[in-house]
Order: structure tokens, then sequence, then C-alpha cells
């Protein structure tokens, strides 16, 4: 980790603590002279919020979270022209030495190494224990989100939970994966117990956004490869709190699922998390315009999208499923602002964060937020994990999957259909059921290589398909190779992922 060295000694701050997502780092002042009150400490904090909406490509952000596992499964391929070093890695082409994995694994290791630094300067801060908790505890989740994203590309990982300072202190090697999730899990009760169901300032995290992350983390766990047999239930009892406790925190499903999507319709009631974006050249989203949108003019809401939809995938939609037409672009926006057809099936793109009136926004200039977790995930994660723990679907199960699925099929939500409900499933066809409706729901939201992972599906499906990465992807892909870059500069992080070099 050669580039992780004492950036977190310096603290981002931002001008404005009313607006904190408003203003980019301006300077940076150590910690010996900051942490003085709690407008310096949130000031410091703010300092992470910014690092993980970031537009850079190649920062620490949620765009660098995001890609890897966005391409290399069912749903979306990356263009074959565009950014040669993401290309071989969206091929299955990549090596311990690919430029992709390398500054994906840095960079993650960049924000995680300045959430730690802001814990320790907030600890420190001579102000209230529960000012502290409640500042520390957006940190850790931060820290506990990036993680997991580590955690599940990389498997066993160095567990950094101080802030580096040195180059010496990057020496370090690679903690199982099972203390990893220990930590993270830690990380995310702390959040949960210290943060508040809303925040004062919209864009902030909560404490259904650390409950969320928690069913995640407990599903990943239970699943591929680690396959442990306490987590699932855990997971139901997570997801379930989070349903039953909809007067605390106000999430429920949009009667359209358009709605979710709508650039504006922020943060919204079925949003949990997102990353918070601000129109312009400084602030404005590269994340949903590299991944999102309909091809055409930035005057009416076009994208220069480096993904295309696997045909596959496209075409599994139901008769009837109203989100097939929101999700797929089989049409492009030409520069009268009128609709043209896309012909070519392999060329259709994910069209979630469209909108087709024109727009004064330019390319990589989007104000719209990107939305990590929601509600509708929730009931999927939810439904699926009460019919693993107990041998098939109970009547919960049924009723959290089948209100995503009315929704779906433009029907009441909370009224039973026998047109777009499920029934009558064992445990085994629901699983099967369940695996393509999260990814009719939740096509490119970012978590399909994790699910298609804990359910060991990756090769399979993606072999199942017509993308590029089919006839190269390999057992050794449910992995990435560690970076060759920092192998080169800390032989403790040997041995490398299995089936690599």
């Amino acid at each position: 980790m050669k580039k992780l060295i004492s950036i977190i000694c310096m603290i981002s701050v931002l001008v404005s603590c009313q607006d904190f997502l408003e203003e980019e780092p301006k300077n940076f002042i150590s910690p010996t002279t900051f942490y003085n009150n709690f407008e310096e400490c949130e000031i410091a904090l703010n300092g992470c919020y910014d690092l993980m909406h970031n537009r850079s490509l190649q920062e620490g952000n949620y765009y660098a979270a995001y890609k890897l596992p966005a391409i290399m499964t069912d749903e979306m391929q990356w263009f074959f022209r565009s950014r040669a070093p993401m290309k071989d890695v969206a091929t299955c082409q990549y090596s311990s030495a690919s430029e992709t994995i390398y500054l994906y694994w840095s960079n993650t290791y960049r924000i995680i190494n300045w959430a730690n630094g802001v814990i320790v300067g907030i600890e420190n801060a001579p102000i209230t224990q529960e000012q502290k908790n409640g500042l520390i505890g957006q940190a850790k989740f931060i820290r506990a989100l990036f993680y997991s994203h580590l955690v599940n590309q990389f498997g066993d990982v160095p567990l950094l939970l101080k802030p580096t300072t040195s180059i010496t202190g990057n020496n370090v090697p690679r903690n199982p994966a099972s203390e990893v999730f220990e930590a993270i899990i830690a990380d995310l009760k702390f959040a949960e117990a210290n943060l508040p169901p809303i925040q004062a300032q919209t864009g902030r995290i909560e404490k259904g956004a650390a409950q969320t992350m928690l069913v995640k983390v407990y599903m990943q766990m239970a699943g591929y490869p680690y396959n442990n047999p306490n987590t699932m239930q855990l997971a139901a009892d997570k997801a379930v709190e989070i349903i039953n406790n909809k007067a605390t925190y106000g999430y429920e499903l949009l009667s359209d699922f358009s709605a979710v999507f709508d650039i504006d319709n922020d943060n919204n009631a079925e949003s949990i998390f997102e990353i918070q974006y601000i129109q312009g050249a400084e602030e404005g989203s590269t994340l949903t315009d590299f991944f999102f949108g309909v091809a055409g003019t930035a005057e009416f809401g076009g994208s220069r999208s480096s993904v295309y939809l696997v045909r596959e995938f496209h075409e599994s939609y139901q008769p009837g499923d109203l989100r097939r037409d929101w999700t797929v672009a089989d049409f492009r926006i030409v520069s009268n602002g009128g609709i043209r057809p896309q012909n070519n099936p392999d060329r259709y793109k994910n069209a979630k964060y469209r909108k087709k009136a024109p727009v004064n926004f330019g390319p990589s200039e989007s104000p719209k937020n990107f939305i990590v977790l929601r509600y509708a995930d929730v009931l999927l994660m939810a439904a699926e994990a009460l019919s693993e723990v107990n041998g098939g679907p109970t009547p919960e199960a049924y009723e959290y999957l089948n209100r995503v699925r009315r929704r779906a099929y433009g029907f009441d939500i909370l009224t039973p259909n026998p047109t777009s409900d499920l029934a009558g499933l064992t445990k085994e066809s629901f699983l099967t059921a369940m695996v393509d409706e999260r990814s009719w729901e939740l096509a490119g939201e970012g978590f399909r290589w994790y699910d298609l992972k804990r359910w060991k599906l990756l090769v399979d499906r993606v072999r199942a398909t017509t993308q590029d990465a089919a006839a190269s992807i390999e057992e050794k892909h449910y992995f990435h190779p560690v970076p060759l870059n920092e192998i080169e500069v800390n032989s403790n992080l040997l041995p490398q992922n299995v089936g690599w070099e």
C-alpha cells in the first residue's frame, strides 16, 4: 500500500457546516490544531462525505467502490471501446498488475484511512460523549461500508483501524476475512446504537442505513465462501426489525417505480442512503453519468454511459413488468429531444436515472444523487432470509416479496393480486425466483456481483450470457488478486489469492 501514506494527518475543511455537501475541501489543517470544538469535529467528518461523493474517477469515492461489482455480472458489461484498463477487468482478462485493481485497492484504503483519522481526532476532542458518538457513528459507517467492499472483493485484507501516518505503518499482513467482518459488524452496531432514525441534515447517515448494511453483511457471511450457519437468522431478524418500524424511520415503497429514480425526487421515502451530488462541473455526478441515463444530448438528459445491459438480462423481464420499460433504454434521444429506436439489443442501456425533458446540465454535471441503499432491497432481503432459515417461504416472506412485485406490475402494494403474487414455492424455487427478482428490481445498483457470489452463481450466470466476460471468467474471479504494486512494497500481503500470480 505505497500510496497509503499520511494523508489522514491532514483534515479536509469545508467552508459551511450548514450546507455540508455543497463545498469541496478548501485546505488542510493538522489535527494538532483542529478538533477544538463540535463545529470543527463536524467539519472534519464532512471531509469523509466529500471524499465519498468526490467526482474524480480515481479517488477513494463511491464511484470506485461501485464500478467493479457493477460490471462482470449477468446485468451489465463495459463498453468495449472505453477505458482500456476497465475493459480488461470487465472481460476477465486482467491480472494482479491491473491498474484498475491497484487504484481500487489503494484509493479505497485512502478513504478508510481518512475515516480512521477522523474517529481518533473526535475521540480526543473536548466535546460531550453524546456528540462524539453521533459523529463517530457516521465515520464508522463509512469505514464499514468501504471495508465491506474490500473484503467481499479481495477476501483477506489488512484491517487498519488506526490512521497510518508513515510508510513503515503500511507493512502489515492481511487479516482473515472473518476478522474483517467482525470489525465491520462492530462499526455498524456502533452506528446503529448512536445514530438517530432521522438526521437534522438531509444526506447524513442515519440509524436505518447502519441496520440495512448489517443485513447485507450478515447475508454475505451466510453465503459462499463463508457459509456461516448463524448469520442468516441475524439478517432475517434485522431486516424484519426495519420493516416493523415504519413509524420510526418513515421508509416505504413509492407507488411508482420510476419515481424512486426521478431526478427531482432525491432522498425520497424509499431511499435509505444516497450519495449526494450538486449540479455543476465540480460537484456533479460522474457515477450516474457513466453508468445510467440514455444516449443523446445533455440538453435532454443523455449521458456518455460506458456500459450496456446484457441481452439475456433485459429479455428476461416478464410481460407486464413496468420496471423493464423504465430500466431498459431500447431507444436513444436525438438532438431535438425526439426518441429514436435502438435496433441493436446488445446496445441497450440502463436508464433508471433518465429524464426525458430538457435539462440544464452537461455530461458529468448531473445533480442526481446515487441511491446506495433503499427499502425495496430490505423487503427482498427479508423475504430471502426468512425462507432460508425456515426451510421455505413463510407468509411474511411471500408478503415482502409480493409487495415489490405488486408495485412492479402497477397494482396496489398492500393488496394481494393473483397476477403478480407468487405462491406455492419450495425453498429452492423461492430462491430461484429471488435470483431473478433482485435483478429486475435492483439492476445496476451495485450489489449484483455480491449477490451472485454469495449464491455461488457468478461463474455460471456470466457464462450463460452473450457478454464479453463469458468466455474468460473462472472460479478464481470470485476474488480479485491483491495488486502486484502493493505486494512489491509489502511482501507481508502474500500469499496471493488462489489462482492468481
